[in-house]
C-alpha cells in the first residue's frame, strides 16, 4: 500500500469513528400557542398556553385586534397586551372576548413573534354596564347598596370613588361577580358629592354620581314631666267671735296704758314736790 493509500485509510478511519461518537442534535421542541376551551362567548374566559419557548424569560402576548378582547395574567386586571414570565418554557395568560370573530394571540420576545393561536368569539357584545344605588341622597354614616349590572362574564369588578379613606369608604373593593352582577357597599363621613365608578381592574365600565348630605341630628333627650305639687289650701281666717269687738278691746288697752302713765306721772311729780319743802 502506497504511504498516500495508507493515509487515506487512515483518514476514513477517524472520520467514520469521529461520527459515530459525535452525539445526535435533537430536534428542538418549536414554540406553540394552545387555546381551551379555543370558542368562547362574549365576555367569556379562556386559558392561553404557550410551551416549547426554550431559554425566553419572559414571553409577551398580544391581539391581532386589540378591539376584540383583552388579556390578563390574573383573571383580574386586563389590557391589550400581557408581559408574563416563563417557566420551564411555558408561560400562561387569560384572554376574554369583547366582539364576536376570531381573535389571533400572539406570544413573541418583546420584538418578534414566535407563535400565534386562535380563538373564537361569538354572540354580541352585552349591553352596557350600570350601577343602582340603594338611594341616591344619603346622610353621612348611612351605607348604600352599589349594585352593577350587565358586566357579561366578568369574574370580579372593581368599585371606586375619588374620595380618601377619610372621606368615604367601598367595600368590598373588589367583589366577585355572579350573573353579571357585583354588589358593595358605600358609606361616606362627610358630606358631599361623590363619583362612583365601576372597572374591570383597568377599564372603566360604568360611573354614578351619589350626594351625600349632612348627618341627621341626634334626637335630644324629652325631658320628663315634672309634677308640680299642688299649692295647699290657705286656711281662710278664722271668723270672729261673736263676742267684744277686737277694735274695742284694743282701744280699751290703750286707754288703760294711758292711764297708768298719767297716775305714774302724778306720783313722781309729788315726790318731787315733797322732797323741795
Amino acid at each position: 500500500m502506497s504511504p498516500s493509500s495508507f493515509i487515506t485509510a487512515v483518514g476514513l478511519v477517524i472520520g467514520v469513528m469521529l461520527g459515530g461518537a459525535a452525539p445526535a442534535a435533537s430536534a428542538q421542541e418549536q414554540p406553540t400557542v394552545a387555546v381551551a376551551p379555543a370558542s368562547v362567548a362574549v365576555g367569556e374566559v379562556t386559558t392561553v398556553t404557550a410551551t416549547g419557548l426554550g431559554g425566553l424569560e419572559t414571553a409577551f402576548f398580544g391581539l391581532g385586534d386589540p378591539s376584540a378582547g383583552a388579556l390578563s395574567v390574573d383573571k383580574t386586571t386586563f389590557a391589550t397586551t400581557a408581559e408574563v414570565p416563563v417557566s420551564n418554557g411555558t408561560a400562561v395568560v387569560y384572554f376574554r372576548g369583547t366582539a364576536a370573530g376570531t381573535v389571533t394571540i400572539a406570544v413573541g420576545t418583546g420584538e418578534t413573534s414566535i407563535a400565534q393561536g386562535t380563538v373564537t368569539v361569538t354572540g354580541s357584545a352585552p349591553a352596557g354596564a350600570i350601577i343602582e344605588l340603594s338611594t341616591s341622597s344619603p346622610k353621612v354614616g348611612e351605607p348604600v347598596t352599589i349594585t352593577a349590572k350587565n358586566l357579561g362574564g366578568l369574574e370580579s369588578a372593581r368599585f371606586g370613588t375619588g374620595a380618601s379613606a377619610q372621606q368615604a369608604t367601598i367595600t368590598p373593593s373588589s367583589s366577585p361577580v355572579s350573573a353579571g352582577t357585583a354588589t358593595a357597599t358605600f358609606t361616606a363621613t362627610q358630606p358631599g358629592t361623590y363619583s362612583i365608578d365601576v372597572t374591570d381592574g383597568e377599564t372603566p365600565l360604568a360611573s354614578t354620581d351619589i350626594t351625600v348630605t349632612g348627618s341627621s341630628p341626634t334626637p335630644s333627650a324629652t325631658p320628663s314631666a315634672v309634677t308640680t305639687p299642688s299649692s295647699s289650701a290657705t286656711p281662710a281666717p278664722a271668723p270672729a267671735s261673736d263676742g267684744i269687738p277686737l277694735g274695742l278691746i284694743i282701744a280699751l288697752a290703750v286707754l288703760i296704758l294711758a292711764v297708768i302713765g298719767l297716775v305714774i306721772a302724778l306720783v313722781v311729780r309729788s315726790r318731787k314736790a315733797g322732797s323741795t319743802t
